[in-house]
Parts: structure tokens; C-alpha cells; sequence
């Protein structure tokens, strides 16, 4: 016991010791064009988006990281460290600097009532109120490896066959469902081979063919956010079974897709996206695509040498930056755009319902509406669509600074809820393998609540069943809280 407890005092002071660099070194250095306020207040931010790491390795909450990685993203999507002096400059040139600290601050107290939420009082009541010790048998290591094998050969075969088959939208969920299954799939092999139990045939199969498969059609989107739904359920069980984050892997596969991204990625949307013409174009196979946007990358990167980086990574923030965003709809809401009093919510029940059983279920035009709205778009535009960000964004334009900081605190209350939930539904490896699937999703920071939470009941279903087909037959259970038997209580 005195070895573990040194242990995670040792991962614990590791950690902190890194944040601390890299705010010394990588953010506060970024922020040489920043007032002392603004500092101050990004500041206390990346102090409580960090936090959720030192409390999971502490033992203080779910065995696997859903709060860790959302500091992480709602750091970088809402401080101002995520924008270069120039890009601030360019981007607030017009604005007031009391909105743009206002937005800040916002961003801030959101962050922080959302946490308060979580590990506080209303969390604690939240899960009493969905969760409960429940008792289940133990998951066959050979179901396991039988099923994990066979979804994740599914899996590849609906990615790939995606690229090709174009189906109605009633029928596109069943595509998400196949590749969701084919993401199950992988984290049972992984959990296996963690344990020392995954034959060498079947460790080839997860990283020699399926791991490299779903990110190569990942790439041959376009869209690097399919390449981290590939990579987000791994990292979630690898980190619930050995309780660590593997900073070195992160940082690793972050320097990898870099070159990806920004100016490249544009270039080659334009390439696959609509034009017919060219060796490689929108009729190509997915592979072909997949090894053309590899091959774009790399000779710019041999190009543009180690500049490429800076370049990137400078485009890549500026893109995925959302304060531009809320420091735009605070001035807009409600001085010229009223306020949307819950507009954007109102299909959440439709929301629930797979479009396959229910073809006719309305289509959300959301990024439609909001770009139009917000005079984003320009009038003839029927195709780009927007994102709305549910955290702040979304809670502002429909009930103002109150309905974020309400808005965050019943997310938080959300979070620990679902969690609950499933610790109600699955016990131990059970939960562990239902949480890696499901959880990443619901950290999409970037898309509207309905679009983030609509799907999760139902792939949840489907991920329940197939977790419980691995169950022991016969076996007597053992009582838990699955999830949240890592100190939750």
C-alpha cells in the first residue's frame, strides 16, 4: 500500500511539474500582447482545466479519463494562449477590450461551476439519484477476444465501404453504429493485451492492420477529427487500466498529425472533395486519398522544414479557437440578435431517436441557421454549416450569462450522472470497455448539445448488449459501482 500511495504521489507531482512548464514555457510566453487581467484570468483557467488530471491520478474520480481530457479541450478551446499577438490583434481589432474580458471571464466561471458540479454537492446528488450497486458477472476473456475480433473486422469493412456507398440520411447513423461497434471491438483486444492475454495473431491484427486501416480512411475524409475518434476510446482504456496518462504518446501522435492539418488539409478538400479531375479526386478509392493526403503532408513538411510546425500548429489553434466566437455573440446577443430562448434545444427529444427507425425525423439545419443568423455566411450560402459549440456558446445565445453559468453547473451534473449511469448498468470491465466508446463523443466540445447527446443513448444500448454477450455464463456476479469505484462516492 505504502508503494502505490508513493507511486501516485510521484505521478502526481510528475504531472503538476509539467503543467507548470508548460505554462512557464509554451503559454505564458504566447501572451506577451495580453493586459496583466487577461493573463491573470487564463491564468486561473489553466489552473481548473488542470485540476482533473491531478484528481484522477489521485484516485478522486472515474476510472477512466473523461474529465482530464475535457480541461484539456475546453482550455484550448476558450483561452486566449490558444491565439498568436497577431491573431488577437486581427481578430479583436474593432472590439471593445471590457467584451473580450467579459468573454474571458465568462469562460472562467463556466469552467468552474462545471467542476463544482462534478465533484461537489450537485454531482453527488446527481449520481444518487441514477446510480446504484448492482451485481454482474465477470466478462470471458475468450467471448472477449472472439467478439472484440469480429466487431473490429466490422468495423474496418463499414469504414471502408463508407467511402464508397453514399446512403439516404435515415440510413447514415447505421454507418456511425458500424464504426462505433468496430471502436468496441478495439478496446477489448486492447484491455486483453494489456493483461497479457491477447494472442500475438490478434495483437498484429489490432495494431498492425485495424489501428493503421481506421486512421489511414480517417485521413481519407479529410476530417483529422475522424482520425481522433480512431485514437480517443484507445487512450481512454489505456489510461482506466493502468491509471496514468501516457503524456509521451499524446505528445507523440500530436507531432505526427500536425502536418496534417491547416493550410495541407485545405489543399486537399480541394483535391477529393468535388473536383473529378486530377489522379486523385473525389472518385479515387479511400486508400488512394488516404496515401495522397500522406504524401501531401510529407512533401510539405520536407519543404517548409521544421517552419512547417510553427505554421500548422499557428493555423490549426486559430481555427479551433472558439473566444472569437463568444466575444461575437455577446455583442450581437441580444443589442441586435435576440436572445434564442431555448430555440436550439427544442428538438432534444427528436433528438433521442435513431433516424433509421424514424426516417422522417426532422433534419437540424443548426450551423445553417446560426451562420445566416449571425451574418457568418453569406446569403446564397445553403451548404457551409457552422459549428455551435453547446459549452458557453450555445448556452449564451439562448438565455445570456446565466444560461452559461446555470448551463455549465447542469452539464457537470450531466457528466457525473451519465457516468453513474453506466456504473448502474455494467459493473467493473464492463463499465470500463462501455465508457471508452461512449465518452469521447460526448467531449466534442465544438457541436451543438443535441447533435453531442442525442446519439449517446442508444449507441449506449447497442454497447450495453454487446458488453453483456462477453459476460461469463452461469457466473455468479460481483457487487460494484463500476465507474465509480475509483472514489467517486
Amino acid at each position: 500500500m505504502a508503494t502505490q500511495e508513493r507511486r501516485t504521489a510521484q505521478q502526481i507531482g510528475t504531472t503538476a511539474a509539467l503543467f507548470v512548464i508548460v505554462w512557464f514555457l509554451g503559454i505564458q510566453p504566447r501572451m506577451g500582447w495580453a493586459a496583466a487581467g487577461e493573463v491573470w484570468w487564463t491564468a486561473v483557467l489553466y489552473v481548473l482545466c488542470c485540476l482533473p488530471a491531478l484528481f484522477f491520478l489521485g484516485g478522486h474520480g472515474l476510472r477512466i479519463p473523461v474529465m482530464p481530457i475535457w480541461g484539456i479541450m475546453y482550455f484550448f478551446t476558450f483561452s486566449p494562449s490558444t491565439l498568436s499577438s497577431e491573431s488577437f490583434e486581427r481578430t479583436f481589432m474593432f472590439v471593445s477590450p471590457e467584451v473580450v474580458m467579459t468573454a474571458i471571464q465568462l469562460t472562467v466561471l463556466g469552467a468552474a461551476l462545471l467542476l463544482l458540479a462534478f465533484y461537489g454537492p450537485l454531482g453527488m446528488w446527481a449520481e444518487v439519484r441514477v446510480g446504484q450497486k448492482v451485481s454482474r458477472p465477470p466478462l470471458d476473456p475468450r467471448q472477449m477476444e472472439r467478439k472484440g475480433m469480429w466487431f473490429t473486422l466490422l468495423g474496418i469493412a463499414v469504414r471502408y465501404l463508407s467511402g464508397f456507398i453514399h446512403l439516404p440520411v435515415a440510413f447514415a447513423q447505421l454507418i456511425t453504429l458500424g464504426i462505433g461497434l468496430g471502436s468496441f471491438g478495439m478496446v477489448c483486444l486492447l484491455l486483453l493485451q494489456l493483461r497479457g492475454q491477447l494472442p500475438i495473431l490478434l495483437i498484429f491484427l489490432l495494431w498492425g492492420v485495424a489501428v493503421p486501416t481506421h486512421v489511414m480512411l480517417g485521413l481519407a475524409s479529410g476530417l483529422l477529427a475522424e482520425v481522433l475518434a480512431v485514437l480517443m476510446p484507445l487512450l481512454f482504456c489505456y489510461t482506466g487500466e493502468r491509471r496514468k496518462i501516457p503524456w509521451p504518446a499524446i505528445t507523440v501522435t500530436v507531432l505526427c498529425f500536425i502536418p496534417f492539418a491547416g493550410s495541407v488539409k485545405s489543399q486537399y478538400r480541394q483535391m477529393t472533395w468535388g473536383s473529378e479531375e486530377g489522379p486523385v479526386n473525389a472518385a479515387s478509392s479511400p486508400f488512394d486519398k488516404a496515401f495522397a493526403f500522406v504524401e501531401l503532408a510529407f512533401t510539405h513538411l520536407v519543404e517548409g522544414g521544421t517552419g512547417t510546425y510553427a505554421e500548422q500548429t499557428e493555423s490549426t489553434a486559430l481555427r479551433y479557437s472558439q473566444l472569437e466566437a463568444v466575444v461575437y455573440v455577446m455583442e450581437q446577443t441580444p443589442s441586435v440578435i435576440p436572445f434564442w430562448e431555448g430555440e436550439t434545444y427544442s428538438d432534444l427529444l427528436w433528438s433521442l431517436v435513431p433516424r433509421f427507425l424514424f426516417p422522417s425525423k426532422p433534419i437540424k439545419q443548426l450551423g445553417q441557421v446560426y451562420g445566416h443568423r449571425y451574418g457568418i455566411l453569406d446569403e446564397w450560402d445553403s451548404s457551409t454549416s457552422v459549428n455551435v459549440p453547446h459549452q458557453v456558446i450555445e448556452m449564451y445565445i439562448n438565455f445570456g450569462p446565466v444560461g452559461v453559468l446555470v448551463g455549465m453547473a447542469l452539464l457537470g451534473c450531466a457528466y457525473r450522472a451519465l457516468t453513474s449511469l453506466v456504473a448502474r448498468q455494467q459493473v467493473a470491465d464492463q463499465a470500463l470497455l462501455l465508457g471508452s466508446v461512449v465518452f469521447p463523443g460526448m467531449l466534442d466540445i465544438g457541436s451543438n448539445f443535441t447533435l453531442v447527446f442525442g446519439g449517446v443513448v442508444y449507441f449506449m444500448a447497442f454497447v450495453s448488449l454487446a458488453v453483456r454477450s462477453m459476460e461469463q455464463k452461469g457466473s455468479r456476479g460481483v457487487q460494484t459501482v463500476g465507474l465509480a469505484s475509483a472514489g467517486l462516492q
